[in-house]
């Protein structure tokens, strides 16, 4: 079993998962900015644009989240690692 400290769980050379978390974040912040804001300012928002946005964010996520914790690196780079 393998523990990451949190020195090794996002090597600056993975940057990959917290980009794609920034990503989810921002579009998800948009998206909830566009449902309350719209309405108050009378701005036409098509609910099919905040939908995408949602499951954009939603997809994001999820593609971040093996990238964050170091799953999908090959398994001699996390062997010579521990040697």
């Amino acid at each position: 079993m393998h523990t990451y400290t949190p020195s090794t769980a996002n090597q600056p050379d993975d940057r990959a998962g917290t980009f794609l978390s920034i990503a989810a974040l921002v579009a998800w912040l948009s998206a909830m900015l566009l449902a309350i804001a719209g309405p108050l300012l009378g701005l036409d928002v098509p609910p099919l644009l905040i939908v995408g946005m949602v499951v954009f964010s939603g997809a994001f996520s999820v593609m971040s989240l093996p990238k964050l914790i170091g799953l999908g690196q090959g398994d001699d780079k996390r062997g010579e690692r521990h040697r």
